[in-house]
């Protein structure tokens, strides 16, 4: 009886999944999933802010809007790694989360705006609250990893404070101390380098983890695709460039599943691992970015070019993500190819000025052969 009392005790706290956990492989979980399922959501709200406009402003916002957005996601996905159990009171504070993440979503579109800010900094530093409350948890149930949560707990809650201490400032110098707490948010592993080294994660579970936000995105360009066609008239040039959206969305599946190597997860070496992770958000961001242009691109068909917005959406969405595999693939030693990576990322940089001059439905042809010829050339 004692002993059962024992494991049901071990059972309802936080435990070091990494080190105390048996388990010799491990996979998301539904709750992981489910909160994955919230970021959908997110991912849409932010994109909407370029398919609504693609000028240099709504650029600046959705790259702006993403960072935290990704960042807030990798924060609970890694405490998850270590921590996740299926107590009670850990699955109410995630289901507090999703809502917290949920309201963020919707405040974003009227983030850096006078009647929107307020909303926009009280969620997420909400969202980051509830992270530090779970961190806070983990300290005081295990005394291994005390320091290691003590230093997170730290620093989201002066990010959070930081934040809400930014709506007494008017803008725009708000908006400065909203980029000194992304920079302190994103800084936290690195407060004490060892502390945060000496936790390991799970080096199956976070590629996979990685993997399914990927997924995420790569749902939400395919979407592009659809209500880009749903938009237009259907014709053999719109239905040929929605058809070449979907199929360079499969390129990027193929390429980012088959080719990105995961065996940085694996280094000692912080910065190795976090060149890794920091290079999935422009992957990521990337992909979202590509798929908004196509949707512009089905838009801009019937015309004789595509526009300036839309050539910049394709090309920069294409350049910066077959620049950030290289640069994962780079560190992991596994990159044979980077000057036809290099000519490639010249090649798509270079239609934002040569694409002015070709019909639409000529210049999608030249990024589907990029991403064809991607997809061969690695797996030659």
């Amino acid at each position: 009886m004692a002993e059962a009392s024992s494991t049901q005790k071990r059972i309802n706290r936080p435990l070091l999944r990494t080190i105390e956990a048996n388990s010799p492989e491990r996979h998301a979980s539904w709750l992981e999933l489910f909160f994955d399922l919230v970021f959908v959501l997110a991912v849409s709200r932010v994109a909407m802010i370029l398919a609504q406009s693609s000028d240099w402003y709504s650029f600046a916002k959705y790259a702006a809007l993403f960072i935290p957005l990704w960042w807030t996601w990798i924060g609970y996905t890694f405490y998850a790694d270590r921590f996740e159990t299926e107590e009670t009171s850990y699955r109410l504070l995630m289901f507090a989360a999703m809502l917290g993440v949920a309201a963020l979503s919707l405040s974003l579109g009227g983030a850096f705006t006078p009647t929107g800010d307020v909303a926009f900094a009280v969620c997420w530093s909400l969202v980051l609250l509830i992270l530090a409350g779970l961190y806070v948890r983990a300290a005081f149930y295990i005394p291994l990893a005390r320091s290691y949560a003590l230093q997170f707990t730290y620093g989201l809650v002066l990010t959070a404070a930081t934040l809400l201490g930014s709506l007494l400032i008017a803008p725009p110098y708000r908006y400065y101390i909203w980029a000194a707490a992304l920079f302190l948010d994103l800084g936290i592993p690195f407060f004490n380098r060892r502390v945060t080294n000496s936790i390991p994660v799970d080096l199956l579970h976070i590629p996979e983890r990685l993997g399914l936000f990927t997924i995420i995105v790569l749902g939400e360009a395919v979407l592009a695709t659809a209500t880009g066609l749903a938009t237009v008239q259907w014709n053999l040039t719109t239905i040929l460039t929605a058809t070449l959206g979907f199929a360079m969305a499969a390129c990027i599946w193929w390429i980012n599943f088959e080719f990105v190597e995961d065996s940085p997860v694996r280094s000692r070496s912080l910065k190795t691992r976090f060149i890794y992770l920091y290079g999935h958000f422009f992957i990521v961001t990337s992909i979202v970015t590509f798929g908004i242009g196509v949707e512009h691109s089905i838009k801009d068909s019937p015309d004789a070019h595509l526009h300036l917005s839309t050539l910049v959406l394709l090309a920069g969405g294409t350049a910066l993500m077959l620049g950030a595999i290289t640069v994962i693939r780079l560190i992991a030693g596994a990159c044979r190819l980077i000057y036809v990576r290099a000519l490639m990322v010249v090649i798509s940089l270079s239609l934002v000025y040569f694409g002015q001059f070709l019909p639409p439905l000529a210049v999608v042809g030249v990024f589907f052969a990029l991403f064809i010829s991607g997809v061969w050339l690695e797996g030659r």
